[in-house]
């Protein structure tokens, strides 16, 4: 690699309590300090399980995980994450500003109380984003695209230098998806981005490389992926 390395995965293996076989077995990989690359595998081969490693909130059983040079649950404060699914009950009446605020929490000194400093670190997110407007809006009134863009932003007001995100174009139209993958390319400028997709197509037009997740990990062409090409990986992998 010809950039800094800001992940670097080594022999991992972990298994979930009561499961018999290991979720990820043997895996290595690492990203650079400049790259985007895709996450791409059958459901259940351990792409969520390699995230939630990577965060901290999960530990390896074997192998070893460093992250911006350290292990990820001293690195936490600067890796951005948007899950999935957002855990957020939309009957609670918040506001974006109060969703984005939720990611300085862990890097705020007043607990629960926000600091001007913390307010302007998350109206600064949600410029970056394009949803400063929305600041005031209601969480619960937000279209799909809107609250994944919102979510980019409560990652990034921690000031990360990592940024995390599964499957962050489900649920929403060709519109939006456009829309984000702009976004995140314009991210990607200034911070490395690992991202869980099933889209092929999406992976091969904006990714730089692309990792298969079933159980290990092997790295695949991004740029000529294709769905013949990736459905003779799948099988030669399975035999």
């Amino acid at each position: 690699m010809t950039d800094a390395t800001v992940v670097r995965v080594a022999d991992l293996g972990f298994r979930y309590p009561r499961q018999r076989d290991d979720a990820l077995h043997e895996v290595s990989c690492s990203v650079g300090s400049t790259e985007w690359v895709g996450l791409l595998g059958p459901n259940g081969g351990g792409k969520t399980t390699l995230l939630r490693l990577l965060l901290g909130q999960l530990v390896p059983d074997t192998g070893s995980i460093e992250i911006l040079g350290g292990p990820p649950t001293k690195k936490r404060q600067r890796i951005g994450y948007v899950p999935q699914h957002t855990g957020i009950d939309p009957s609670v009446p918040a506001s974006v500003l109060d969703v984005v605020l939720l990611g300085r929490l862990s890097g705020s000194t007043w607990g629960p109380r926000y600091s001007q400093r913390d307010r302007g670190l998350a109206m600064a997110a949600l410029e970056e984003t394009h949803t400063a407007d929305l600041a005031d809006r209601a969480w619960r009134t937000l279209s799909g695209g809107q609250r994944q863009r919102v979510l980019i932003a409560r990652a990034l007001a921690s000031r990360a230098d990592l940024l995390l995100l599964d499957e962050p174009t489900t649920g929403i139209d060709i519109h939006r998806e456009k829309e984000l993958l702009r976004l995140l390319e314009h991210l990607n400028e200034r911070l490395p981005i690992v991202m869980v997709s099933h889209d092929i197509a999406l992976v091969s037009h904006h990714m730089d490389r692309a990792l298969w997740v079933d159980r290990t990990v092997r790295e695949i062409d991004a740029r000529h992926l294709d769905s013949d090409s990736l459905e003779h990986f799948f099988h030669e992998e399975r035999v």
